[in-house]
Formats: structure tokens, sequence, C-alpha cells
């Protein structure tokens, strides 16, 4: 039964990401929430490319990336938040259209930041940043 529960167990993140916990339990996490630095690139690229096609897809709060990010070429035409997002790895937004809010609040770039010829048209939020 507990195995059960766990697998319908929603991440602490859920609103923002739709998704049921997933590794370790007591994390509370879905592999996009999860701090593990050996999870699964290719499942959270896979898991990444699902979540954009949502409702909420451009709600990247809380999102651990744990390889490169690339974002290049895309045009974001919702909001876009990448509110307390980690990229452990170069984030790439080089040519990226951001069409509506945008919001990298607290975000932690451990790699480059590429936003080389990036466009915002409604401008962005890049306070209290970390960047190491």
């Amino acid at each position: 039964m507990a195995n059960k529960e766990h697998a319908s167990a929603k991440c602490k993140h859920y609103d923002f990401c739709g998704r049921d916990i997933e590794g370790n339990p007591t994390d509370g996490l879905c592999i996009l929430h999860s701090t593990d630095p050996a999870k699964d690139t290719h499942a959270f690229a896979e898991a990444l490319a699902e979540h954009r096609k949502r409702e909420y897809g451009d709600y990247f709060i809380n999102f651990v990336f744990p390889g490169r990010a690339d974002f290049r070429d895309i045009t974001f035409t919702r909001n876009a938040d990448f509110s307390g997002a980690t990229f452990n790895d170069r984030a790439d937004f080089e040519d990226v259209q951001f069409l509506k809010r945008t919001s990298f609040h607290g975000v932690k770039f451990l790699g480059i930041a590429n936003f080389s010829r990036a466009k915002f048209t409604w401008g962005a939020n890049f306070q209290e940043l970390i960047i190491p």
C-alpha cells in the first residue's frame, strides 16, 4: 500500500509542474524540481518538453536544470517565469523572444548564461540573481 500511496503523491511544487513525486519520496519532488545531481538528463528533457506543452508550460519556478539548458531561438508567447530555478550548467537563451512578462528572480546560474540577442518585450526581472 505504501508504494501505491507514494506513486500518487504530488510534488511539493505541484502548482507549477503538475507532476507526482519521482525519485526519493522523502524529498517530495518530481524530476523537474529534484536537486539530485545524478538525475537522468534524458528523462528531465522529456519531462520538460511535456511540461512546455501544458497550460502553465512557461512556468519553470524552482526547476533544477541538470545539464545544458537550451532555449535558443524559442519565442515565449506567454508569461515566462524562471524564479528560483537553478541552472547547473550552461543556460542558453540566445535569440529568444519573450513577448510577455518574464522573471529570472532569484535564479542561480552555476555555468555560463547566454542571452545574446534575446528580446524582452515587457522587460524582465533579474533581481537577486545568484552567480557564484
